[in-house]
């Protein structure tokens, strides 16, 4: 059988009619950005600076009329975006090799063997890290270092749909975290965290401790994460758990319901139907209970959520139903007017500290 590293990549090929699609979309984009700008330049209700409304916006149009391989075919690679972003300030580049094929650790840090933050990023398992990401990641870093507190970020570079299916990314983060627990770093700590499908990834993480797959390697018994962080959390990828709420905030998101369903739809539709990949796939939408040992496997449990987002619902939900009643150490926060991955945005449209 042929792994699917020994298969040319799928990502972002596209035809030469996929292409001149993709040229009458941006000039459409360029258009409706100038009209938009117009618009808003005689608005008095503007909440966000017109810099960030205008990049939401554009996200949301690409999104909403681009095909999969239109996107990709605009979005680099992780390894090649952490590359120039490193160069760019003058930061060393610190990548590691997993055993997972294709699989990779980019370091923001020193690389010591304490206080260890694993990043996984979002993009619904199909494309790579947002703009913002690293810029993220290095100001939460020098945060934490002007109190005092040494700690190294790793963010992990997965492999992405269609050149994988479920559960290949849990699989590469699981070998992420053998190798932290190889290279002496105590389980206790290390943080998980993760936005939108990286959120989701992390709940497949715990799942996972909790209710073991059995194609993909085990934690050892003994491993209790100090913490996780959910940021606007992809618990609901097929979009059925608080449906009414999410299609009430559709219009004032930066990422539609329709977006949504679809990426959901494509890593969800070669899932074995067990109760444990399900669940693992779908944690809002797991039996109840599934997660009522959650406490021995992390120490504390933070939900970011934005107000307006289109998962605002099922994140409530999730934090309601699966966590508050199972472990003493769990919160959200809500971003009044937030919208999807909102912590990110400012990074994102280089505002940012």
């Amino acid at each position: 059988m042929r792994s699917f590293m020994s298969i040319t990549s799928q990502y972002g090929c596209l035809t030469w009619i996929e292409k001149l699609r993709l040229f009458v979309v941006l000039t459409a984009l360029v258009v409706y950005l100038c009209g938009k700008s117009l618009t808003l330049l005689f608005s008095f209700r503007r909440s966000r600076a017109l810099t960030v409304i205008l990049a939401l916006s554009g996200c949301r149009f690409l999104m909403d009329y681009l095909s999969l391989r239109q996107l990709q075919y605009l979005s680099p690679r992780n390894l090649d975006q952490y590359r120039k972003w490193v160069k760019e300030r003058g930061l060393p580049i610190k990548v590691e090799e997993l055993p997972e094929k294709g699989a990779k650790l980019m370091w923001i840090g020193t690389q010591q063997t304490d206080n260890v933050i694993f990043y996984c990023h979002g993009g619904g398992y199909v494309l790579p890290s947002s703009p913002g990401t690293f810029a993220f990641c290095l100001y939460v870093q020098q945060q934490l270092e002007a109190k005092g507190i040494q700690a190294n970020i790793a963010l992990l570079t997965y492999n992405l749909i269609p050149d994988v299916k479920f559960p290949s990314p849990l699989r590469e983060a699981i070998s992420a975290i053998h190798h932290f627990l190889k290279c002496g770093i105590k389980s206790e700590n290390i943080i998980l965290a993760g936005e939108s499908a990286g959120g989701n990834l992390v709940l497949q993480i715990l799942s996972h401790m909790l209710h073991p797959l059995s194609s993909i390697a085990p934690l050892p018994p003994s491993v209790r994460f100090r913490g996780a962080c959910l940021m606007s959390p992809w618990v609901s990828p097929s979009g059925d758990v608080c449906a009414d709420q999410a299609q009430a905030n559709d219009s004032k998101d930066d990422i539609s319901v329709c977006t949504l369903r679809e990426w959901g739809q494509l890593m969800i539709k070669d899932v074995p139907r067990t109760p444990e990949n399900t669940a693992c796939v779908e944690p809002a939408g797991a039996p109840e209970g599934w997660f009522q040992d959650i406490e021995t496997v992390v120490g504390g449990v933070l939900i970011l959520s934005g107000e307006v987002e289109c998962m605002a619902g099922s994140h409530s939900f999730f934090y309601e139903e699966h966590l508050k009643r199972y472990h003493r150490k769990v919160g959200m926060a809500v971003n009044p007017g937030g919208v999807h991955d909102s912590i990110l945005i400012d990074f994102a449209v280089g505002n940012g500290a």
